[in-house]
Order: C-alpha cells, then structure tokens, then sequence
C-alpha cells in the first residue's frame, strides 16, 4: 500500500514534468538522477557506490531492471502516445495476474483461493475507476489502435516479468543472505538507466514515437520540471520500488502486485483536486470495490 501511495505522488508529478519537457526526457533524467541517489546512498552506508554482487546476482537483478523498468516504462509511455493512458492504464491492470503466472512456473510460488478471490475483486475495482476516466473524443485508427495495445500488453508482461525476475533475484539464487532493497534496487537502476539511454538513442535516430513531446511553441519552465522530477524520482524509483521490493520479498508476488496497482484507485482525491476531474459514481464504486478486495486479501 505504501508503494501505490508514493506512485501517487511520482505519477503526478512525472506528469507535470512531462507537460514541460516531454516524457521521454523525464524517463531518462528519472532514471538517471535515481542511479545518483542510489550509489550515493550505497557509498554512505557501504564504503563503496556498486552493490557488492556475484555474476548472478547482477545478471538476475540487471536483467529485472532492464526488462521492467528501462523497456517496460518505454513501451508505457509509448502505449500512452498511441492509445491513450485510459487503455494503457486499462492494460496495465493485468500484470498482477501475468506475475501470478509466471511466479508459479519460475518459483512455484502458490496463493490461497481467498487471495485470489482478492486479487479478481480488487483488480475489478481498479478496472472500474480506470474505464470510468474516459478521455472524450478518443479515435483510433484500428491498425494504430492495434499496435497500441501490443505496446501496453508488451508495458504489462514486462512489469510482471521484472518483479518476478527482482524477487527471484532477492531470494531465489541460493545466497546464503538475501541482498536488502537498496542493493538490489541499485543494481537494478544503474542498468536499466544505462540500457534506457541506448533505446532512447537508437529510437530518435529511427525516428520513433517513445513519448509525448512538448507542444510546439511551449517554453518549459526548467525550475519547474526539475523540481517534479526530483519529487517523483524520490517517491517513484527510489522509495516506491524500494518499498515494491520489500513487498514482494515477503509476500506472494500476486498478492503484492495486485495491492500496488491499487494506485489508479488512490489518485482520484488528487486527480480532483490538482487536475480538476470531476468524480463519478461509476468510479467511486469502483473505488469501493477496490477497497474491499484489498480488505479480502488484508484477512486472508
């Protein structure tokens, strides 16, 4: 819960870095000013800016940070610019459902059937608020609106994939200790940073559409875009997926993930207040239904 609290705050305030400077260019100085907190955080503790990892480890837990937060991210923000958030966001609602999947085969991992009654209300409840959001006027071209949803399908097997990878990264490779979350969320960062700057790179020498651009004639306001970003990096990538990684190291993967994407659900209060959404009933219903299943799988 905590982790979907502080997406919370990373959401919103990417968003209104990503009005001044586009998406695109927010991902990369996320990623790259987290990679700073990180090491920096790790020298302070540790004497030394790397976590101290066996190959396997690093293969385990780069690979994670890659796949889920370097491609992954991308692929989101890339859905975002050809379907729109509403259906992305809609997509994205899945990934609790592929981690359970791909958790049981990985690590045999099991959960309860009232856990999994749980995780169906709770995932309907976000599915509910997500569809309610409509954004009027929305048209797509049928091929366009196609690949779009590959895009989001892609976002939402690689989130899964990624925290599957990072748990079995934490407890699964047989270490005597299991590396803590700040280790391990460095080791996923500094790679995922270094691959993003390359897809980044290679996207706009292709020509490709990653992100949404700033509207021609905008002139940035470079205070404020920097001031987001340094909020959001600190709630998002920092300590949100901190927060993920503690989750998910001592609960079912399922479970965890099915509680962090509850934050759909606890940005309504703010989408009201900062961007001057006007609630409906079908998603305060949502909400509650949301809220319920979180209580499910608080009982079981």
């Amino acid at each position: 819960m905590s982790t979907a609290a502080l997406w919370v705050v990373s959401s919103l305030s990417f968003t209104a870095a990503g009005r001044e400077v586009g998406s695109s260019a927010v991902n990369l100085l996320r990623s790259l000013l987290a990679v700073a907190v990180l090491c920096t955080a790790l020298w302070w503790r540790d004497g030394s800016p790397l976590p101290e990892f066996d190959a396997r480890h690093w293969l385990v837990l780069g690979g994670s940070g890659i796949v889920g937060l370097a491609i992954g991210d991308q692929l989101l923000f890339a859905s975002f610019v050809t379907i729109g958030p509403r259906v992305s966001m809609l997509m994205m609602t899945l990934a609790p459902v592929f981690a359970l999947g791909l958790a049981a085969v990985a690590m045999g991992e099991r959960v309860a059937l009232l856990q999994l009654a749980g995780i169906a209300v709770t995932l309907s409840g976000v599915a509910i608020v997500v569809a309610a959001r409509s954004e009027h006027g929305e048209s797509h071209d049928r091929r366009e609106f196609g690949f779009g949803l590959l895009l989001a399908l892609g976002a939402t097997i690689c989130q899964a994939g990624g925290m599957v990878m990072a748990k079995y990264g934490m407890n699964g490779t047989g270490a005597a200790h299991a590396p803590g979350v700040l280790a391990t969320q460095s080791a996923r960062m500094i790679p995922a940073a270094a691959s993003l700057a390359v897809i980044l790179g290679v996207g706009r020498l292709a020509g490709w559409r990653l992100g949404t651009r700033v509207p021609a004639g905008h002139r940035p306001k470079a205070g404020r875009a920097a001031m987001c970003i340094t909020l959001g990096t600190a709630a998002g990538p920092v300590g949100g997926v901190m927060c993920a990684l503690f989750a998910i190291s001592h609960l079912e993967v399922g479970v965890a993930t099915t509680l962090m994407a509850l934050t759909p659900v606890l940005i309504l209060p703010f989408a009201v207040l900062v961007e001057g959404e006007r609630l409906t009933a079908r998603s305060i219903a949502g909400a509650a239904v949301a809220v319920a299943g979180s209580a499910i799988l608080a009982l079981a």
